[in-house]
């Protein structure tokens, strides 16, 4: 049986995993984690041989999603802290994320939390699970910054179809340099917060 495509060409969307089945859990040694693969070596690398020491060690904290109660991960993101240098958000036309960032902008680095990986198992992409993990590692960025003084959350997108779901959800583009990063701030998510508390 062939594929049926819409009219643009692509496949059809595929039925997304209801919210309620998926399961958060911080990093565990009991995670059964050896089989993960999104398709990329270097993210596969990570969750499969360094993410537990990383974990313990306190270098970065990875998430992991389960399905219906399961032992292996779906997905994950792992998140750290880490300073950005302040002459990365030097722009020619001053934004006005920008501007909010001018009075941090005073030292030679803005610190940030930075999310470091995110990764899909590769059999459950288009099914939601992303999003599912974006607003998870959000509402952690959230409880980071109602806590602390970071100012904003930074990645570096994977490939132009991880840009466009990022922008999708607020990052927006930032650095003078070739490496693509994309940067949320603090204010957009705390701002979110406020217009949904009742």
């Amino acid at each position: 049986m062939a594929n049926i495509l819409d009219t643009s060409g692509t496949k059809p969307p595929r039925k997304k995993i209801e919210p309620a089945r998926i399961e958060f859990r911080r990093l565990a040694e009991s995670c059964q984690r050896g089989a993960f693969s999104c398709g990329y070596v270097h993210i596969d690398d990570f969750l499969n041989n360094r993410s537990l020491d990383d974990h313990e060690a306190l270098f970065s904290r990875t998430v992991t999603a389960h399905l219906d109660g399961q032992a292996e991960p779906v997905g994950f993101y792992a998140m750290t802290i880490g300073a950005e240098p302040a002459d990365q958000f030097v722009q020619e036309e001053e934004q006005s994320w920008f501007a909010s960032l001018k009075t941090r902008l005073l030292r030679s680095q803005l610190t940030t939390v930075q999310l470091i990986w995110v990764g899909v198992e590769t059999k459950f992409h288009r099914k939601g699970i992303g999003t599912l993990l974006m607003g998870h590692a959000l509402d952690d960025f959230y409880q980071v910054v109602e806590r602390t003084g970071v100012s904003a959350l930074t990645l570096h997108p994977i490939s132009t179809n991880a840009a466009i779901f990022y922008s999708s959800i607020g990052f927006q583009p930032y650095g003078t340099g070739s490496t693509k990063r994309m940067l949320l701030p603090a204010d957009a998510v705390m701002e979110t917060r406020r217009k949904a508390a009742p």
